[in-house]
């Protein structure tokens, strides 16, 4: 068997509708809710909270890390230094949320957070259920242990997801604390019981999510966008999630049309769909998959670089679901310019939220152009309706090299000779199947040459491979993106640090990139 010299390969990749899908807001049943979906799978995301007497305090993720099948998030953030910076105390925080399939903890360090009076406290365990009760030891400030029986008192359903009211309540003193965690969001809302030492009285004291200060703060300056726009929240996850980027001129043109091509490719790579062919018209795979899947009919578009109407756009996405169309009735206040084939898929997507109707003046206007700030609120709609990826382990990622591996090193003749495949790009579509195509691409062209008529495999050093045994760490990007990193040392590479990006594309995860940088 042969072996190879590694070489660092870095995708740099600006399409306009790009890439891959996302689904933490996918909808669950209630059997498969746990709390590893009580928060946001967004690096980036921003918590403001607002409280009694101009109490507040920020946080965001810095960072989510998995190890054996638990999400471990790192959380850093300040409280609102109400003496405007005379004060010396410490306004930092630092939590840690740790998400297991069976309990959602919360560890943290600071000074000055109005917050639990617990360093380290089981927010909630399943199941996820009203009337759920359970009891834990925790520690006082005082290092003196305590029991608090804790009960899931209220479940609410919401068009954002499932609230659980929790209540914490001291088996040795009145002292309780109460929680709203969202799923999808977290904790939205805290109260805890408090006593006056000289008075004797008592009072309850919390803060609650700040709307306007709370979501996701992606690097997205675009000239002309801001946080006012209707649309800001949808293109966040969007741009957040490689879905969505701007132009060259650092816009996002917002008001720009969608044509039909680039509708049907965005849907498809929001569905995990990511055709590949040399044809010659950049489209033509995704209009042929389209085809396939039944998101179009064959010859249904003549012209795919036209504008698409409001009520294609629907029917589109409706499709991608793949749920029979209802028949409901229908009360916006043109629904007579509704094409009749159209009728049933905008019933539905109205039945299930993904659409809706302009509030000015309750209209749908189905022949109007789609625009890219519709599109990325449709897409963000469509993404909650998905199946969620499969969670991506240590395991998937040894999987996937040794797959790597066998699939890059072929059988040859002792002249080195490629056996199974005769040409370059037959490889490349076969290894393809489980690696970024510009990754094989570059690997392949490192190790083989077509010479002579024949497809030749050049005698090369191995790769440097990702070492189970040693130290590594593995960062949720979103539930759809994952980047392995380890720094470590062997006889052959010396000092190195190999980062590995996964994705889950096509249904199947993938190694999307893989980078080697010598020390």
């Amino acid at each position: 068997m042969n072996k190879k010299t590694i070489v660092s390969y870095s995708l740099v990749i600006m399409l306009m509708f790009a890439m891959m899908p996302f689904t933490v807001f996918a909808q669950t049943g209630d059997a498969a809710l746990t709390p590893m979906n009580l928060l946001p799978h967004f690096n980036n995301f921003r918590w403001t909270y607002h409280g009694i007497a101009e109490y507040g305090h920020d946080m965001s993720v810095s960072s989510i890390e998995v190890e054996e099948g638990t999400l471990h998030y790192f959380i850093e953030g300040n409280v609102h230094d109400a003496s405007g910076g005379e004060s010396e105390a410490d306004y930092s925080l630092d939590l840690e949320y740790i998400a297991e399939s069976t309990e959602l903890v919360q560890r943290k360090t600071e000074e000055m957070m109005m917050d639990s009076a617990f360093d380290e406290i089981q927010l909630i365990t399943t199941p996820l259920e009203e009337g759920h009760t359970w009891s834990q030891e925790v520690q006082g400030e005082d290092g003196s242990p305590t029991i608090l029986e804790n009960t899931i008192t209220q479940v609410e359903t919401t068009d954002t997801g499932r609230v659980y009211t929790v209540r914490y309540e001291d088996t040795n003193s009145p002292y309780y604390e109460q929680r709203e965690i969202q799923e999808g969001l977290g904790v939205i809302s805290f109260e805890k019981w408090m006593e006056n030492e000289e008075t004797g009285e008592s009072y309850t004291v919390g803060y609650s999510s700040f709307e306007d200060g709370t979501g996701l703060m992606p690097e997205m300056d675009f000239e002309d966008v801001s946080e006012d726009d209707w649309f800001w929240n949808h293109t966040a996850r969007m741009v957040t999630m490689d879905l969505l980027s701007g132009y060259p001129d650092n816009t996002f043109r917002a008001g720009n049309s969608v044509t039909v091509a680039e509708l049907i490719t965005l849907t498809l790579n929001t569905m995990g769909e990511h055709p590949w062919g040399d044809t010659g018209v950049w489209y033509e795979p995704y209009r042929d998959r389209a085809v396939e899947l039944g998101l179009i009919e064959a010859g249904e578009f003549e012209d795919f670089n036209r504008p698409i109407t409001r009520e294609e756009m629907t029917k589109v996405v409706v499709n991608a679901l793949g749920e029979p169309t209802g028949q409901g009735s229908l009360s916006f206040s043109d629904n007579e310019a509704i094409g009749d084939d159209y009728l049933p898929y905008i019933s539905t997507a109205v039945e299930s939220g993904l659409v809706s109707g302009y509030p000015s003046d309750n209209t749908f206007r189905p022949e109007n152009e789609t625009n890219r700030g519709e599109a990325a609120s449709l897409m963000v709609s469509l993404l909650k309706h998905l199946p969620s990826a499969e969670p991506f382990t240590l395991s998937n990622a040894m999987a996937l090299q040794e797959a790597f591996i066998n699939r890059l090193f072929q059988e040859t003749s002792e002249d080195w000779v490629v056996k199974d495949f005769e040409s370059r790009e037959a490889l490349v579509n076969y290894i393809a199947e489980i690696a970024g195509r510009d990754v094989v691409e570059a690997y392949v062209d490192d190790y083989f040459d077509q010479r002579d008529g024949e497809f030749i495999q050049r005698p090369m050093d191995g790769p440097v491979r990702l070492l189970e045994d040693r130290p590594y760490q593995l960062e949720l990007v979103h539930p759809r993106k994952y980047t392995l990193t380890q720094e470590t040392h062997t006889e052959l590479a010396g000092n190195y640090t190999l980062t590995i990006t996964y994705t889950f594309e096509n249904q199947r995860w993938i190694m999307k990139d893989h980078h080697l940088d010598v020390h």
